[in-house]
Parts: C-alpha cells; sequence; structure tokens
C-alpha cells in the first residue's frame, strides 16, 4: 500500500440518490464523521428512476479516491463497474453490501475479486455471504439518524388527529414483491371493517409505475379508511411522516436491515413487522410486534429474486390482532415504541456505529 496516499475513507456510491442504497451512503459518511475519520465522497450514479437531490453531502464531495480505503456502498452486481473507475490496486478495498436472502448464488462469487472485505448491514445478511465469501465478512449496521422539523405533523400531513394513523411505504416498483406491501393492505382489512370510524391506513408508494399503483389501488378497493399516497416526498418529509403515524407497519418478505422499521423506531413510532430477516437484529418483543410467518420458495414471479431462494410469508391475522392491540391498549403501545427508541438511541446512533468502523479500521492500521 503506498505511504503517500492518506488515512480515512473514500465512499463511493450514488451519494445523491433518494433511495434506501442512497441513505445508506449517507448514513455511512454520518459514521466516518462522528468518529473524525477523514472522508471524501465519490459519487458513483447507477442507472435508477429515483430521484438524486439530496445534497447533504455535498460539501464532502470529491472527483478522487484519495484516501488509503475504499469503501464502497452497492451490490455486488454494480461493483465491477466501479473498480472499473476507480483506482484500487494499491488501496483497502471494503464493499458494503445488502442481501436479503439465506443464499449466496454461486454466479456472483466474483464480486469477491477485488475485494479485501465485505460489511453487511445485519448478521441475517452476512450469514448466506460469510459461507462462500474468500475474504472476511463483518457487520457494520447503518447509522440512524431521523432528524427532521418538528412543523411536519399530522396537519402537516392532512392527517386526521381523531384517527388512528396506520402506515406502510413502498419506495419504487422494483421492491414491490419483497417488500409485500399488499399484504398490510389485507391485515388492515382483517383487522378494521370498511366502515371502521377510528382506524386510518395510508399505503406511502412513491417512485412506482403505474402498473404498480393500480395494483395497490385494486387491493384497497372500495375501503374509504384505506389511502393511496403515490407523491414522493423527500429524506426529511419522509422522517417527519414516520414520527406523525402512530403506527408503521412493514409486512416484508425479506430485508438486509429494514431502515424505515428503524427510522419509525427512532421516533418512538410502534412497529409491527415481519419477525425474520435483517430486522430482527434490532426488533424483539420487548420494543415491536414481530409477526409470525412461514418460509416459503420466493418462485418463478420473485424476479429480480432467484425462485430457489426462501423467504417470508407473514401470518396477516397475527398482524391484524396487533394492529388492533396497538390502538386498543395504548399504555403496553408506549411502552414498547419507547423500549424500541431506547434500542436505536443506543446502538445504531452516529457515534455508536463510528466507534465500531473506527476499531475495525485501527485494527487494520488504515487510520
Amino acid at each position: 500500500m503506498s505511504h503517500a496516499l492518506r488515512s480515512g475513507v473514500n465512499v463511493i456510491g450514488c451519494m445523491y440518490e433518494e433511495s434506501g442504497r442512497g441513505e445508506a451512503c449517507r448514513a455511512m459518511a454520518r459514521s466516518l464523521y462522528s468518529a473524525q475519520i477523514p472522508i471524501s465522497m465519490v459519487n458513483f450514479e447507477e442507472p435508477s428512476f429515483y430521484p438524486k437531490k439530496d445534497n447533504s453531502w455535498a460539501f464532502q464531495e470529491s472527483f478522487e479516491a484519495a484516501y488509503k480505503t475504499n469503501l464502497f456502498l452497492m451490490n455486488a452486481d454494480a461493483l465491477q463497474n466501479a473498480l472499473d473507475q476507480y483506482p484500487f490496486e494499491q488501496q483497502y478495498n471494503i464493499g458494503f453490501w445488502n442481501w436479503e436472502f439465506p443464499d449466496f448464488p454461486d454466479e456472483r462469487l466474483s464480486s469477491f475479486h477485488n475485494l479485501d472485505e465485505v460489511w453487511i448491514p445485519s448478521s441475517f445478511a452476512a450469514t448466506g455471504i460469510s459461507t462462500k465469501s474468500p475474504v472476511p465478512v463483518l457487520v457494520v449496521p447503518p447509522a440512524i439518524d431521523a432528524r427532521c422539523p418538528l412543523h411536519m405533523d399530522k396537519t402537516f400531513f392532512h392527517l386526521p388527529s381523531d384517527r388512528f394513523c396506520f402506515l406502510t411505504m413502498l419506495n419504487g416498483s422494483g421492491d414491490a414483491k419483497r417488500k409485500n406491501t399488499e399484504a398490510s393492505i389485507e391485515a388492515f382489512k382483517l383487522a378494521f371493517s370498511r366502515d371502521h370510524a377510528s382506524a386510518s391506513l395510508y399505503v406511502k408508494a412513491a417512485n412506482c409505475t403505474p402498473e404498480t399503483l393500480a395494483s395497490l389501488q385494486a387491493r384497497i378497493g372500495d375501503y374509504p379508511n384505506i389511502h393511496l399516497l403515490p407523491h414522493h416526498l423527500d429524506r426529511y418529509e419522509t422522517y417527519a411522516l414516520l414520527r406523525s403515524a402512530d403506527c408503521f407497519v412493514s409486512l416484508h418478505r425479506a430485508e438486509s436491515f429494514g431502515l424505515a422499521l428503524a427510522e419509525a423506531m427512532y421516533h418512538g413510532t410502534p412497529v409491527i413487522g415481519t419477525g425474520w430477516s435483517g430486522n430482527t437484529a434490532f426488533m424483539d418483543e420487548s420494543n415491536s410486534c414481530c409477526i409470525d410467518y412461514q418460509l416459503v420458495p420466493a418462485g418463478d414471479h420473485s424476479d429480480p429474486y432467484s425462485a430457489y431462494q426462501l423467504w417470508a410469508d407473514p401470518d396477516l391475522l397475527h398482524a391484524a390482532y396487533f394492529m388492533k392491540k396497538i390502538m386498543d391498549d395504548p399504555i403496553w403501545a408506549s411502552k414498547i415504541a419507547n423500549n424500541g427508541k431506547e434500542a436505536i438511541a443506543t446502538r445504531y446512533s452516529p457515534r455508536a456505529v463510528g466507534a465500531h468502523i473506527q476499531s475495525r479500521l485501527r485494527e487494520l492500521k488504515l487510520v
């Protein structure tokens, strides 16, 4: 490794993109910054329909990778394109991947080439990769910092103050099957009748194709207490919507981490989530509602995911039970929500995650 390179980290990823992978890039920057590790943000655009307007780290943007460590915030399938554009022979190269399934496919094993190690956001996500990886695989979660303007409350979003407002979210049609948003709609229908006057479900579905929106609207049907929100919200508005909701619901089939669940818990919003995959790193029965499930093959209609992979089929009756319990038992709901807020603040703050990263980089003598 060249001694001309300075100690620090080049954070390479879609730093402006308003998506989960863009937020992972910015969360990594927050962690490194908190640990006072020098960083440069190197923007690497991947083809997508997501807006690219989050300029919160533009002040750190650089057009060269000048530090000893390259941290590639992108999945395995996009990594080679980035490696082709940036020098790496004399640097320590780390890939930060999201992976939502128990098995890492053999056809992606070439993605380890030119990497010195891989960071994964949860133990669940790391399991399938570590069994096939020729390099170290470490768990490094995202830092959760979902602060937002205080004036963005229920009134700001035109949510009724006299109703208990459930929220579920989908960002992009490509994740529709995995996010399983339609299951949240069905669970709400099981819990509450169409003329129930005290509960509403809001389905935020941004950056979705007309076909996806039509499918969701068809699932909603004639329920006047279920509302589709198809408009794009920026990061701060999304945080505020999570804070304003009375409960956040994610009946996903698989998550590498479950960022929206953690962001809702950050605000003390009670959450209901499938009790499988990456979100179990921070969700348990003391701080949230973990929904029962069965593991089933993803199947032939799971594109872009392989049909043989297993993912969760959440128990909708169990989810409906918790929807009613959270609304009808506010003391219990407040207790688990407060526990969730404390868990996120203690274990996933930029300072906590930054210290974890700093320890690893010191071990490698990179800072």
